[in-house]
């Protein structure tokens, strides 16, 4: 068995090696790897591997029993590459119809099934009685993924990390800009009628904060820089630029610009889900999005 620290499938570890050990002892007959499978997804897996020799499989789904027998296996796996194999490009599987007939599935997020409505999970899935239309969808959707697709996966998410990271100083320019109407009134009656120092309360620290803080708040509120997107694979990086059409693609570190290597490896040592101004946001250990 992969050990737990290299684990990376979703379904709960230790559950899986008893689930493992248990189909042994049956003396289970089909098996990828040391993933005890249905008979007949081995071979969809089968020969979705002879056509992409570089995938890689996930437990990522719960176990079924397997043909009324007394213990569990996997009728449905995640389909990864080698080269990012975190990466998900999509899950192959079975179900039974309402006449108990084995429909093949294969579920990505590039297919757009227009029998169900876009916010159904029918619509990223593709069912089919035929096993090569079977292949021959799971060969079609099941791609690896290109650096813009897993660019555009993240962008959500670094959107909210940038807010995150802007809220403390938004909060403290609404705070210091929040100030009743009549306290407003009496400071510019006082205005008018004397130099201006402040005497309320209110104003007084709002005037401090903007002293003191002003500026880097408001630089903080306004921000918003370049970026740019960096992919580290087994075998190369690709990283592309938020202004730019198209990826950069180098089979060496060295080759990417110094300036992106440097903040990275400032991201490396940081918390992922956190941004950092003028460095960047870890999305996981081999993507990172860096300002620049």
């Amino acid at each position: 068995m992969i050990n737990k620290d290299e684990y990376i499938g979703q379904y709960d570890y230790d559950r899986l090696t008893a689930l493992c050990a248990v189909a042994k002892e049956r003396n289970h007959k089909f098996w990828i790897g040391e993933i005890p499978v249905v008979g007949t997804l081995l071979k969809f897996y089968n020969e979705l591997k002879y056509k992409r020799p570089d995938i890689v499989v996930h437990t990522d789904h719960r176990p079924a029993r397997y043909n009324g027998e007394d213990y569990l296996v996997f009728a449905d796996l995640s389909v990864a590459y080698k080269d990012c194999p975190n990466v998900r490009v999509g899950r192959i599987g079975l179900e039974l119809d309402s006449e108990g007939v084995t429909l093949y599935v294969v579920e990505s997020n590039r297919i757009m099934n227009e029998k169900y409505s876009a916010h159904s999970d029918g619509y990223r899935v593709k069912t089919t009685k035929k096993f090569p239309n079977a292949v021959k969808n799971a060969v079609q959707y099941l791609k690896p993924k290109a650096l813009i697709e897993v660019q555009a996966d993240s962008q959500a998410v670094l959107e909210r990390a940038i807010h995150n990271m802007k809220a403390p100083a938004q909060e403290k320019l609404y705070e210091a800009s929040r100030i009743q109407r009549d306290t407003i009134l009496e400071e510019l009656q006082y205005m008018v009628q004397s130099g201006y120092e402040p005497i309320t309360v209110q104003f007084k620290n709002s005037i401090a904060v903007l002293r003191e803080q002003g500026e880097e708040l408001k630089a903080m509120d306004r921000y918003k820089p370049r970026k740019c997107f960096v992919w580290a694979k087994t075998d190369k990086v690709e990283y592309r630029y938020d202004d730019e059409a198209e990826a950069h693609v180098v089979y060496n570190l060295q080759d990417v610009p110094e300036n992106i290597r440097d903040k990275i490896a400032v991201l490396q040592i940081g918390d992922s889900r956190t941004a950092l101004m003028d460095v960047g946001y870890k999305v996981d250990n081999n993507m990172f999005w860096v300002f620049v």
